[in-house]
């Protein structure tokens, strides 16, 4: 299932950070595409971390992702390729 996500800010530099709408454990891994100027990319992450936080009344999670493989995405449409 795919499920937007928005990159946050880590204030350490030392990792990828997003807020997701599904509590997801540590330990999971999971696929991230990411649209950006160099193209589509398809990032093998592991959340190492995850809290929830409100923002704006809705609670959201905080995942702390170890990235384990980037690679071009090969899907124009990356969430159909998946779901």
């Amino acid at each position: 299932m795919c499920r937007p996500v928005r990159l946050d800010q880590d204030r350490s530099g030392a990792g990828l950070v997003v807020l997701s709408d599904a509590a997801i454990p540590a330990g999971e891994k999971l696929t991230l595409f990411l649209v950006g100027a160099a193209g589509p990319l398809e990032l093998r992450v592991k959340v190492i971390a995850a809290q929830p936080r409100i923002l704006k009344g809705a609670v959201l999670h905080r995942l702390r992702l170890s990235v384990l493989s980037i690679a071009p995405a090969i899907e124009e449409d990356a969430c159909a390729a998946v779901d």
